[in-house]
C-alpha cells in the first residue's frame, strides 16, 4: 500500500511550487515523513527551488585582499628574545644544551640529534617555538629576491 495517490502527488507539487518547505509539506499531507516527501520530489524531477528561493550570494568586500604589485612577498623572521640568542653556528657534533625526551621543556629546541632510538637526544637550546635560531635557519630558508 502506497501513500502516493494521484491526488497526493498533485497536492505535493502544488505545495512545492507555492514555496512551502519539505517539513511543512509533510505536516500538511499528514502521516508522512519529510524524507518521504524529499524522495518523491526527487523521483518527480524536482531537484531544486526556483531562483527566487535560492540563497543570495554574499556581496564582495570593497576592501578585500590586495596582492603585492611586484609579485614578490618579503618574509621577515620573527625576532628572537634576547635570552634565546645563540651563536650563528656551532661546530658539528657540539650541542651544549643536549637533553633527552624527559628533560626537554617547552622553551627548548626540539631538533633531533642522530637517528631515532629509545634514548633520543634533542638540541635543547633556548628557543621560541619549536626550534632555536640555528635550527630555525635550517628549516626556513630566506627568500631570495630575483631580479
Amino acid at each position: 500500500m502506497t501513500f502516493w495517490s494521484d491526488e497526493s502527488i498533485i497536492s505535493l507539487t502544488g505545495l512545492w511550487k507555492d514555496g512551502l518547505s519539505v517539513r511543512q509539506i509533510a505536516v500538511h499531507l499528514g502521516g508522512i515523513t519529510r524524507n518521504a516527501v524529499i524522495g518523491k520530489l526527487y523521483r518527480l524531477g524536482f531537484t531544486g527551488r526556483s531562483p527566487s528561493y535560492m540563497p543570495r550570494p554574499k556581496p564582495k568586500r570593497a576592501n578585500g585582499f590586495k596582492a603585492p604589485v611586484s609579485g614578490v612577498v618579503e618574509v621577515r623572521p620573527k625576532p628572537a628574545p634576547a635570552e634565546a640568542q645563540m651563536p650563528p653556528s656551532l661546530p658539528p657534533g657540539e650541542f651544549p644544551f643536549a637533553c633527552n625526551t624527559y628533560e626537554i621543556g617547552p622553551d627548548m629546541c626540539r631538533w633531533p640529534l642522530g637517528e631515532p632510538t629509545h634514548d633520543m637526544r634533542y638540541c635543547g637550546a633556548p628557543s621560541w617555538g619549536s626550534w632555536c635560531p640555528v635550527h630555525r635557519g635550517v628549516v626556513f630558508k630566506q627568500m631570495v629576491r630575483r631580479g
